[in-house]
């Protein structure tokens, strides 16, 4: 599984955090490209039009060799021995190489956003997301700008994306509830859901999910329209356990009964705020 997916699917499945790091034999790399036991991959950063020159935040020009924030065209080069923190939300590069020794970290408060074509960890090198001891409090995201594709240099289709060759990438987010069952079916125009058991880490502005939980009889299945949902939180109860909407519901959420009609159980309601997001900045392609 590609690095970039494998984020996805933690952060889908909403991991409080996760790391990754090189196992023996490791890859091979030159200017030219990065080999691993299976595959061949383009070194995308070899060509850098600037370089760290030092510890320091992105946005301060005397982090960088010239002395200037990287624009959306540049390669980035972060080097050995430096690292280089995200701390605002205008962070851009074409592509960022990450080299033995370097490290690339985001801020753990506030909203640090770093847009990229490609991002690619080489063998030592480290991108970090947050710590087991210092999570991501505020929002931090990495965003996938979209870049074509060279076909010709990159067959297989590793650019535009997030590669780990070898390297390290550490991933902690804020530890939260990912879904609770509710206690009660929730109804149209209900803007209060009540929980079953109580939750951790909601808090106002957080999107949550109701499903379509309604259930049909096989031969008297209307022609479908979707009745799931989403909703805002505008706060949670001392208890964790009673979760007030912004605005009302729009559907019924009915939980599954038997066949006397009896409830059996009630449905779930995911929470999908994260505090640590990658996503592309053209999800439709």
């Amino acid at each position: 599984m590609r690095p970039f997916a494998l984020l996805l699917l933690a952060c889908l499945l909403g991991a409080g955090g996760f790391a990754l790091a090189a196992s023996p034999p490791g890859a091979t790399c030159t200017r030219a490209a990065c080999a691993t036991r299976h595959d061949r991959i383009p070194n995308f950063a070899a060509s850098p039009t600037i370089r760290s020159a030092a510890s320091g935040s992105w946005s301060d020009p005397r982090t960088w060799r010239p002395a200037r924030v990287p624009s959306a065209r540049d390669v980035v080069s972060i080097a050995g021995g430096t690292t280089v923190l995200v701390d605002g939300g205008n962070a851009r590069a074409r592509t960022i190489g990450v080299q033995r020794g370097g490290r690339l970290r985001w801020a753990t408060s506030g909203a640090p956003r770093l847009t990229a074509g490609t991002v690619l960890v080489l063998p030592g090198g480290a991108l970090e997301l947050g710590t087991p001891a210092a999570p991501v409090t505020g929002r931090a995201e990495l965003v996938i700008a979209g870049e074509s594709l060279d076909l010709r240099r990159d067959p297989y289709q590793f650019g535009t994306g997030l590669l780990v060759v070898d390297g390290e990438l550490t991933v902690h987010g804020a530890p939260r509830t990912a879904f609770a069952r509710l206690a009660r079916e929730p109804r149209r125009g209900d803007r209060a859901l009540r929980l079953a058991q109580p939750v951790s880490g909601w808090r106002a502005g957080d999107r949550l999910v109701l499903p379509d939980s309604r259930h049909f009889a096989v031969e008297t299945v209307p022609e479908y329209e979707l009745q799931g949902e989403q909703g805002t939180v505008a706060s949670v109860s001392a208890d964790g356990r009673t979760v007030t909407l912004r605005a009302p519901l729009r559907f019924d959420h009915p939980g599954a009964r038997d066949g006397n009609d009896r409830l059996d159980f009630l449905p779930h309601v995911g929470n999908l705020t994260r505090s640590v997001v990658v996503r592309s900045a053209k999800p439709s392609g």
